[in-house]
């Protein structure tokens, strides 16, 4: 059985996917949220059975970390890379773990 945490971390990542353009203001929150569970969930031993929703996890951080680095580009571009949005980018960039450079988790 997996671990509950794969759900929680699953359904925010559906959230953060469904927010519209013009309301970046609520990702961080849910960003700074995702980060907290998948501290979490990476603090505990892990479990053979963990193999498969590992590597989904990785691939739904790279999906996140393109999709929001699309609307990061869009906003500067909109807003002329002011420095109250320079600093608003910086933070959605930095609540965003960095997608993982190594080989797949095998069990």
């Amino acid at each position: 059985m997996t671990h509950p945490l794969f759900q929680q971390i699953a359904a925010l990542d559906e959230q953060l996917l469904a927010i519209p353009y013009g309301e970046e203001l609520a990702v961080p929150p849910l960003f700074a949220q995702r980060n907290a569970l998948v501290q979490s969930l990476l603090a505990e031993p892990t479990s053979p059975a963990w193999a498969e929703p590992l590597q989904a996890l990785g691939q739904a951080t790279q999906k996140l970390h393109d999709h929001f680095a699309h609307a990061r580009r869009r906003i500067a571009s909109d807003a002329g890379e002011t420095d109250s949005h320079r600093r608003f980018l910086d933070t959605l960039h930095d609540s965003l773990d960095p997608a993982p450079s190594s080989p797949p988790f095998l069990a």
